[in-house]
């Protein structure tokens, strides 16, 4: 009776053991098709690397500084512990920003992968020297146009930011709230820099006259401008070149200004008191593998390529 007895404990402790998973909560605006590709690749990557099954929570709030906020207040409620483990993606002010007020924890990567990290790529950092964070991917920001509808209309392709403040694209510009969106505060912070103070008002003055919307998320616009409801949007290029690519160059387009372009960093940090700490640094070993970066990088349909929608990283 007492074999029977332990026979049964043991195989009970084997079905808890088969049953247990590790877990990581992720904070980040990144839109659904990353989620898509991303989660069930690393869920399947973790299994074959640590023989372990774990549950990922993706949160989001909106857009970067949605995001931002639901951090801080998560903090204030608790001081130690937020309850998330990572934060991805929102641009390296929103980084930068975050690492001064103390909200990340440093974490050095192994060997194999901080040997082929550059520290920068043409003066733009590819990792704090803090190493609270690190470039997932860089991204570079323009104009995403419907060609069909600026032919019906008789409007030129706009090729630099000045083109959408001009009175041709009166009630034909779709753009993000800067307030909401780290996207669009990096956008209007590039047309600052380039243009100066004056000017660069001047220009974001006009811009925000022809705007027809202005939307809480950076990808509200591209949907705009897909749809024919607007002739052009303000937009960053993951979010512009995966759509020229589905939808053809005959009908839509995407544009750098030239000299008025920048690239910046798209980051990942493990949140200070992380309750999964071990879990948080392998997703950032896991995000800055080859394995994942192909996914970023190549085409749909590509092998070692996403499987569902081209994400068009760089």
């Amino acid at each position: 009776m007492r074999f029977v007895f332990v026979a049964l404990l043991a195989l009970v402790n084997l079905s808890s053991m088969a049953l247990a998973s590790d877990r990581l909560v992720i904070l980040s605006p990144h839109r659904k098709s990353i989620q898509r590709e991303f989660l069930p690749l690393f869920k399947e990557w973790y299994r074959q690397q640590y023989q372990q099954v774990v549950d990922v929570e993706w949160l989001d709030q909106g857009g970067t500084s949605d995001d931002v906020r639901f951090l801080k207040a998560r903090f204030n409620k608790k001081e130690k512990s937020a309850g998330i483990d990572l934060f991805w993606g929102g641009g390296a002010v929103t980084f930068l920003d975050l690492e001064r007020q103390g909200y990340f924890m440093s974490y050095a990567l192994p060997k194999s992968l901080s040997s082929s990290i550059p520290q920068s790529v043409a003066g733009i950092p590819l990792y704090d020297r803090s190493q609270s964070w690190y470039a997932t991917a860089m991204s570079s920001f323009g104009i995403f146009y419907n060609k069909k509808i600026l032919q019906l209309d008789g409007m030129p392709i706009p090729l630099t930011w000045a083109d959408l403040g001009h009175k041709n694209f009166y009630d034909q510009v779709s753009i993000t709230d800067p307030r909401r969106s780290g996207t669009a505060y990096t956008m209007n912070t590039i047309i600052l820099q380039a243009l100066g103070w004056e000017r660069g008002w001047q220009l974001l003055t006009r811009i925000a006259a022809n705007a027809r919307s202005f939307s809480h998320s950076s990808s509200d616009p591209i949907k705009l401008v897909v749809a024919g409801d607007t002739a052009a949007a303000l937009a960053i290029d993951f979010y512009a070149i995966p759509k020229v690519a589905e939808f053809g160059e005959k009908n839509l387009g995407f544009t750098l200004p030239k000299e008025h372009t920048i690239i910046d960093p798209d980051p990942i940090a493990i949140i200070r008191g992380a309750p999964n700490r071990k879990v948080a640094e392998r997703f950032v070993n896991f995000v800055l593998s080859v394995r994942a970066q192909t996914v970023l990088m190549l085409p749909k349909g590509v092998p070692g390529g996403p499987k569902y929608q081209t994400l068009g990283r760089m």
